[in-house]
């Protein structure tokens, strides 16, 4: 118990820290693991907004295993829960009992060693994490796995822990929507899978990186909030796939030549950050070349906003 709770204790501290331009050490930290204060002593450090520890931390303190192959630059966690998660240096992907997911940022190579993020890191070894009045307080529990009661449905589990049946079906590997009493069920859902369809993610990578591949990062974010802002418009189909494979709609869809572009770091980057709700262009739901669209309907739409070589519309 003592090991999880310094295990608890270090995962809440790094999941909702204030942004950061450069690394540098943390500030001091009140952590409280079901309302006993804990200290800690590891080295740490901020870069682009989150906070990063090493993988020795995670095996010693954290209560988790870690194999770490220094030829392939990647690391194996096992965690408490008997997942297994595999980062590698450098790169944003991670996979999760072997399916594929994206991060927003990548482990970092730090003296020598690998650091991972800590915020992705806790989620997956199911921790919460909750601000107190005090700005530098954090309290930190472990949710427990949770047994299926008789009576019980996935439905009525996943509005119980506020989430989706899909996502707990997705987080225990589950075929059917059926689960037996008994049952023990993962219900942290890590932010990697919340709003995150690799498929979907690549798809609208694809079409960001044809239509804005050489506009600025501002304006790939923008096409992407366009795509998602259609999904909740009754106006247009409700999925990421319908809406880019609409006929007439997308030039790129039309002229096959999505099928053969290979999406940028930029274009997925961007692409994340719209399915994370980021809305430059808030509620547009259209966009065109400024230099060269004829089409009157684009035309007349209410204008949202100019980036680079696009405009877009309501």
């Amino acid at each position: 118990m003592k090991v999880l709770r310094t295990l608890l204790v270090l995962f809440g501290l790094l999941i909702f820290l204030p942004t950061f331009a450069h690394a540098h050490s943390s500030p001091d930290y009140q952590i409280f693991v079901n309302d006993h204060k804990v200290s800690f002593q590891e080295p740490l450090f901020v870069e682009s907004g989150r906070l990063f520890v090493p993988i020795r931390f995670i095996s010693e303190q954290l209560g988790a295993a870690v194999e770490w192959n220094g030829a392939e630059r990647k690391v194996l966690i096992k965690s408490p829960v008997n997942d297994q998660i595999l980062f590698f240096a450098g790169s944003r992907g991670v996979q999760l009992n072997g399916s594929e997911y994206i991060m927003d940022v990548s482990p970092l190579m730090r003296y020598d060693r690998m650091y991972l993020p800590i915020r992705h890191v806790s989620e997956l070894l199911h921790l919460k994490v909750k601000w107190l009045d005090n700005d530098n307080a954090v309290q930190l529990n472990q949710v427990p796995l949770y047994e299926v009661q008789e009576g019980d449905s996935l439905s009525a589990i996943s509005e119980k822990f506020n989430t989706t049946e899909h996502l707990i079906k997705v987080r225990n590997n589950l075929q059917s929507s059926t689960v037996s009493p008994k049952t023990n069920l993962k219900v942290v859902i890590p932010s990697i899978m919340k709003n995150e369809n690799p498929a979907d993610l690549l798809l609208l990578a694809k079409l960001i990186e044809a239509e804005a591949g050489n506009e600025p990062f501002i304006g790939q974010v923008a096409i992407g909030n366009v795509i998602l802002n259609r999904i909740n418009d009754n106006r247009f189909p409700d999925s990421i796939e319908a809406v880019v494979n609409e006929p007439g709609q997308f030039t790129p869809v039309s002229t096959g030549r999505i099928n053969n572009v290979e999406p940028s770091q930029s274009s997925i980057d961007a692409a994340k950050k719209a399915l994370l709700g980021e809305k430059p262009v808030k509620n547009a739901v259209y966009f065109y070349n400024k230099s060269n669209t004829t089409n009157q309907f684009l035309l007349a739409r209410e204008v949202v906003s100019d980036i680079g070589n696009h405009r877009f519309t309501m």
